[in-house]
């Protein structure tokens, strides 16, 4: 295995940070968001739409850290008997924990930090207060671009 890779494979506190952009398309002249996508759409912005860049920056969890979120988030199906995981409860665990920045055209959206760098309840809220389309295509992307499989 080549140094790069192996470098690559480890998470450590020196690991870059993943960033993850979405593609905001408002229309201004109702002032509302008409259109919000993974990749940029050059054809909204011809057809008169103002395009903006939510920019964020994540760390990569841990196989250790996931099976913490993954106990936290375990509830017990009284008709099964099955221990059952809620993912939400796990998607706040990752977005506390791994969320470091967030960006609307380039302006830091100003997130507070606990002594362990987790997002304060406050700041979690405020990320989870993003229109939901926003908020499940920020966190999907994310999912997917981290290969994580919660």
């Amino acid at each position: 295995m080549s140094s790069n890779v192996e470098n690559l494979i480890w998470i450590n506190e020196d690991s870059k940070p993943l960033e993850i952009t979405i593609y905001l398309y408002v229309d201004q002249k109702e002032d509302r968001i008409s259109s919000v996508s993974k990749f940029p759409i050059p054809e909204l912005v011809e057809t008169g739409l103002a395009e903006s860049e939510l920019v964020s920056q994540w760390s990569i969890p841990s196989r250790a850290n996931m099976e913490l979120y993954r106990r936290k988030s375990g509830r017990l199906n009284p008709t099964t008997g099955m221990l059952m995981v809620d993912d939400l409860i796990v998607s706040d665990c990752v977005i506390s924990n791994h969320l470091r920045g967030l960006s609307i055209d380039g302006v830091e959206v100003e997130l507070e930090r606990d002594e362990s760098q987790a997002l304060t309840p406050k700041s979690l809220e405020k990320v989870k207060s993003l229109q939901s389309g926003i908020y499940d295509l920020l966190y999907d992307k994310y999912r997917a671009e981290a290969c994580l499989f919660t």
